[in-house]
């Protein structure tokens, strides 16, 4: 009886052995390079993994016509919007500021989806913005097209942010934040 004892407590110390290792183990990488590589995004920013820019005509706020490639060189934050969006008009002044720390490596180009140009124009010189030389490109979207039926975008705001070669990134629903902005200024500074 002892002898058996004595084997299922060796039994038990030995799984408690087996199970203590598996946790610890488990919860390291299984190659130090997987720390440097591993990179965790917010839960709502998706990797594009620099999917290609789909062809559009961009009509800028003054009924211009806008190449985007123009501005190949630059980090581009496509941002789609409208002055009746709430998360909108706090997200507006962040972008903005953000651009005054970074103004030799992004641009942002607002895609409004308001449907009177007058709306547009009250809020930015309410804002006091300067578009076309504060980095802001302003995009009117009227019928909202090239929101909903070319980047499927249905709630707003939402962002693509585009590498320095014109392709997308990464894919921003709702708001930039914090920790997105630090990436960002991790990218400008080749990091």
């Amino acid at each position: 009886m002892k002898t058996r004892h004595k084997n299922i407590s060796i039994f038990v110390i030995l799984c408690l052995i087996c199970a203590v290792s598996f946790v610890i183990l488990s919860q390291r990488p299984y190659h130090p390079a997987a720390i440097k590589t591993k990179s965790i995004l917010p839960p709502n920013v998706i990797d594009l993994k620099e999917a290609p820019l789909p062809a559009v005509e961009w009509e800028t706020l003054n009924g211009e016509p806008f190449d985007i490639k123009t501005l190949e060189g630059q980090f581009v934050i496509l941002n789609f919007w409208a002055t009746w969006c709430p998360p909108c008009l706090v997200e507006f002044p962040e972008l903005v500021e953000f651009l005054k720390k970074h103004p030799d490596h992004f641009t942002v180009v607002f895609v409004s989806n308001d449907r009177d140009v007058a709306d547009i124009q009250t809020f930015i010189k309410r804002e006091n913005l300067d578009i076309n030389k504060d980095n802001i490109i302003m995009i009117h979207d009227k019928q909202g097209r090239i929101t909903r039926d070319v980047f499927q975008t249905y709630k707003l705001p939402e962002s693509y942010i585009l590498n320095r070669e014109g392709k997308m990134i990464y894919k921003v629903i709702g708001v930039l934040e914090g920790e997105l902005y630090q990436r960002l200024s991790n990218l400008a500074q080749g990091n």
